[in-house]
């Protein structure tokens, strides 16, 4: 509770700043808002869940599936942020990696709204935006070093985490890596959250058990296992996220300095993030 306390008072703390002229506040903002709403969802949910007003029977959840794929959501937010916001070290980078990533999202409902053929002067709209974003990326410096087959991936598909010199997409695995974070993290507790967002066998059969468990009014171990875990993995993300924004945001950063509990308490979750960390990097 502490770290989300604190995450809402250092996003807070930005209000009121002059917009930028593309919204990059608004999407550096949005982007912790929505890992707050993930993670204050998760802790609701971990609780314990009851629906008096369900119909057949009374309904009681512990929901261990959706707090595991809320920490896969919350997890790739931090990830987005850092990838476009903080490790980006050069001008031209940093807007490489936003336009990319911001014209992936507008194409979407740009594509929708082709597909429906309605909205005309909001298909207008998001079409201008494209338009103005791939004429930013034609004299970058970033995009200018993608082959030509990278570029044409970029300007048609908005693969946003390509890069020169690499042909494939950068993986969350690699941006976590790139982040300071370890095997533990990164590829771990990455693919059990992935498990129940995918619908696994694995995460099928724990949802199985622990209906199971409910009925018997109380939760397995390895049920509170997992959600701890789950709210773990939700904790590194806040205390990387915090970091990150605050050396961005100057205001932030008063907050932060300002709260030496809570100054401890992330350093202390983002070392738990990197075990593993040095030695796995080479794997």
């Amino acid at each position: 509770m502490k770290g989300l306390d604190l995450l809402f008072r250092v996003i807070q703390a930005n209000r009121g700043l002059s917009p930028d002229p593309d919204d990059r506040l608004a999407y550096a903002e949005g982007l912790g808002l929505k890992l707050f709403f993930h993670a204050a969802s998760a802790l609701y949910l971990a609780r314990g869940t009851i629906i008096p007003d369900f119909p057949s029977v009374k309904v009681q959840l512990g929901d261990e599936s959706s707090i595991n794929v809320i920490a896969r959501a919350a997890f790739e937010t931090f990830l987005v942020f850092h990838y476009v916001f903080v490790e980006p070290k050069s001008l031209d980078e940093k807007n490489y990696r936003f336009w990319v990533w911001k014209a992936n999202g507008v194409a979407v409902p740009h594509d929708i709204i082709t597909y429906n053929n309605k909205g005309k002067l909001t298909f207008e709209q998001y079409s201008q935006e494209l338009d103005s974003i791939q004429r930013n990326l034609s004299t970058n410096s970033i995009f200018l070093k993608l082959n030509n087959r990278q570029q044409k991936r970029v300007l048609e598909k908005y693969e946003w985490r390509l890069n020169p010199g690499d042909e494939r997409r950068k993986s969350w695995r690699d941006i976590a890596f790139s982040a300071g974070l370890g095997r533990a993290m990164s590829s771990g507790m990455y693919k059990v959250t992935s498990g129940y967002t995918h619908s696994d066998s694995h995460s099928i059969y724990q949802m199985k058990v622990a209906a199971y468990e409910h009925a018997l009014k109380h939760r397995s171990l390895l049920q509170k296992i997992s959600i701890g875990a789950a709210l773990n993995n939700i904790a590194i993300s806040i205390a990387c996220f915090i970091r990150g924004y605050c050396g961005l945001f100057p205001d932030s950063m008063v907050v932060l300095e300002s709260d030496e509990e809570g100054k401890t308490m992330i350093d202390e979750w983002i070392e738990v993030g990197k075990i593993l960390g040095e030695d796995d990097k080479q794997d």
